[in-house]
């Protein structure tokens, strides 16, 4: 008797299975409060099979999450010759309170609102809290403690998002020292960082650097949320000089962030004998500031140089840099990089503090800082970074480059490095510590680069 009642119940199955699998929408009916956008939506699967209804009602669904009806329901009721009625609930209306952490942070309470972008009174919108969280996260200021909870306060319908961010250390203390075997010469440096000070969101950046290639001085200090609006106020100040050239130059300017992964900032400026302007954009989607493993940073610039003593003598320097990162099995990360810049109108009669000054960590790693002045560059390099433990890092890598030689050498030179690294982290510092060589020179021809970074 059981088998024969289970026989049944397969065939009724399998039959009501193959029914709606053969199921066409010919027609479709709308009950409730509908978008006209929902309607075309509807309009398009017609003559398509009953399970692309589905499809369909999570897409409307979603879409009233995301503008203030988040119990948002629909019925769908499908009869046998392909008409459709859909019946959509939307539930009552909410709206944001101001949202709220409980994690453990000295940010000021009433910054909030700014930093999650999240406004009191606005529509609910559950794309919201993944977005704002990103939006916090990308800071550098917070760690995530737990999931964000969402809290309802049922007399005004309003919904409070509750954020468990605490703070992270992010005040550091940074110490660079280079030394070139070839020359027997040094440069060492110092930088000091106050983040989020006194829990303001505002930033200041001290560095000075010295050396017998050079010294330079640097001050950067960021003014968030300048007047009430979405932008920051930035202030840069720099003193640069070396044998050679000696420069001085202070912008001032504004940056916000335009979309959820990027900022751009325009500053205007004043240096020794010219007016700057500059227009600089930011992108960042790496997974964390320690040992990333995936993700990209991209940097781009366009300068402006306008030499007071001439109006017909203007220049126009572009710049760009990125990094992807591309994780290999659960230890290796595979680094690709590159570096490019010019300046316009290309010419060889330039002054030398026009040019781009090359060389270091941060562009051609086989030589010392400012060991190349040209008005045209460009690199690639591809580092295979080995994450051997939590803490420790062993790198290697190579690097080609191009840049276009000054008088009275003409045109583009090829030069390569290659060279070796480990870092290793702890809770408050690190220390790295790079062999960097280049083709030109023997093995032990290098250039040792060491860096030593504290957290407080």
């Amino acid at each position: 008797m059981f088998k024969k009642v289970t026989l049944i119940s397969f065939i009724f199955f399998f039959s009501g299975l193959s029914a709606f699998a053969s199921c066409v929408i010919k027609e479709v009916s709308f009950d409730g409060y509908w978008q006209e956008e929902h309607h075309r939506l509807y309009r398009e699967i017609l003559n398509e099979p009953c399970s692309a209804l589905e499809k369909a009602n999570q897409t409307v669904i979603e879409w009233h999450e995301n503008h203030g009806f988040p119990a948002a329901k629909i019925q769908s009721k499908i009869s046998e010759d392909g008409k459709v009625k859909v019946i959509l609930v939307r539930g009552e209306a909410w709206v944001w309170a101001s949202p709220e952490n409980q994690g453990k942070t000295k940010t000021k309470k009433n910054l909030w609102p700014k930093i999650t972008g999240i406004e009191e009174g606005k529509p609910f919108s559950l794309s919201e809290i993944k977005k704002a969280e990103s939006q916090v996260l990308r800071l550098g200021y917070y760690d995530k403690a737990k999931e964000t909870q969402l809290y309802k306060d049922g007399r005004r319908n309003r919904l409070i998002p509750v954020f468990f961010m605490k703070d992270r250390p992010v005040n550091h203390l940074e110490g660079f020292f280079s030394y070139s075997s070839v020359d027997h010469e040094y440069s060492g440096s110092i930088e000091i960082a106050l983040l989020n000070m006194a829990g303001t969101a505002r930033d200041l950046y001290l560095e000075g650097e010295t050396g017998l290639w050079g010294r330079s001085l640097l001050l950067k200090y960021k003014e968030p949320w300048l007047l009430g609006s979405a932008w920051s106020g930035l202030i840069r100040g720099m003193i640069d000089e070396d044998s050679l050239t000696k420069e001085a130059l202070l912008e001032v300017g504004v940056s916000r962030r335009i979309f959820e992964q990027m900022e751009l900032a325009i500053l205007g400026g004043i240096g020794n004998d010219e007016w700057r302007t500059a227009l600089e954009v930011n992108y960042l989607t790496l997974d964390r500031f320690i040992l990333p493993r995936s993700g990209v940073s991209m940097d781009a610039s366009m300068i402006i140089i306008q030499k007071r003593d001439s109006l017909e003598n203007a220049l126009v320097a572009l710049t760009g840099k990125g990094i992807y990162l591309i994780p290999i099995y659960t230890k290796g990360v595979l680094r690709f990089s590159f570096g490019a810049g010019t300046l316009l109108p290309s010419r060889e009669n330039h002054e030398l503090e026009d040019l781009f000054s090359l060389g270091g960590v941060d562009s051609f790693k086989g030589y010392r800082n400012g060991f190349f002045r040209s008005r045209a560059y460009g690199y690639s390099e591809c580092m295979l970074e080995w994450q051997a433990a939590n803490s420790t890092a062993f790198q290697a890598f190579y690097q080609p480059g191009i840049y276009r030689a000054r008088a009275p050498e003409h045109g583009w030179k090829e030069i390569n490095s290659y060279g070796l690294g480990i870092s290793q982290y702890r809770d408050r510092w690190n220390i790295s510590i790079y062999y960097a060589m280049n083709l030109e020179s023997s093995f032990l021809e290098g250039l040792l680069h060491l860096n030593v970074k504290t957290l407080f």
